[in-house]
């Protein structure tokens, strides 16, 4: 059984210019098994369970960062699926299996690279200002 765990740096773009804590993403052949994002264990701090702006902001942060992942999954299980499947049935074959797998470490190495790329570049465009 194929299983990868991937940590996707995930931006949040024009919403908010800063990177979100990274989320950890385990997939099993064409399913997600768990995602979670470190340091997402926001509680009400403070007198009457209130919380500061910016225990607010890292909420907002996290939230739109497992938006993010859940669309990248969605759009690498549906290029993978159309593909690699060319006749669904209850059962993958080996073949099928093997190019599932290699279309998703693909479709993650080349997402990752991208990302570094913006992040990078988004790093100098903030040096400038």
């Amino acid at each position: 059984m194929y299983i990868r765990r991937t940590t996707l740096p995930i931006t949040h773009g024009d919403i908010i210019p800063e990177v979100t804590p990274p989320i950890s993403v385990a997939v099993k052949g064409t399913g997600i098994l768990a995602m979670d994002s470190f340091g997402s264990d926001f509680s009400a701090g403070g007198a009457g369970g209130k919380m500061d702006t910016g225990t607010i902001m890292e909420q907002v942060k996290v939230q739109i960062a497992v938006a993010n992942a859940q669309e990248l999954l969605q759009r690498m299980t549906d290029k993978c699926f159309k593909k690699c499947i060319g006749k669904p049935g209850s059962t993958l074959d080996n073949s099928e299996q093997k190019c599932i797998a290699m279309c998703m470490d693909r479709y993650m190495d080349a997402w990752n690279t991208v990302s570094r790329t913006y992040n990078s570049r988004l790093q100098k465009e903030r040096a400038r200002m």
